[in-house]
């Protein structure tokens, strides 16, 4: 059985949360992890969203991502350094070019 917990961990705001997550499979954990600053009016959808986000399957490739993995990344990476659109737009751009050569 699959199973996904999700845990707010009381640290955040009225607007903003904290979470800790597992991703189990019967008792054993096969990913966690934190999110922080979720906008608690995306909802909880968001939330699993982000979470799936950051797990992305892996390629038949080992050496080569999937560009929504590198998005993925390029998402925290600017949530993480407050990074601008503009610099997320670059990495996307050179994840698409990657993945079409």
């Amino acid at each position: 059985m699959l199973i996904v917990l999700v845990h707010n961990d009381g640290t955040g705001t009225e607007e903003i949360a904290n979470y800790d997550y597992e991703v189990r499979i019967n008792h054993d954990v096969i990913e966690h992890g934190r999110i922080l600053d979720h906008n608690r009016k995306d909802g909880w959808q968001a939330l699993i969203r982000e979470i799936a986000d950051r797990h992305q399957p892996a390629t038949t490739d080992p050496n080569q991502e999937t560009v929504d993995s590198l998005i993925a990344q390029a998402r925290q990476q600017a949530k993480a350094a407050r990074l601008k659109p503009s610099d997320i737009d670059r990495a996307v751009e050179k994840a698409k070019k990657r993945d079409q050569s």
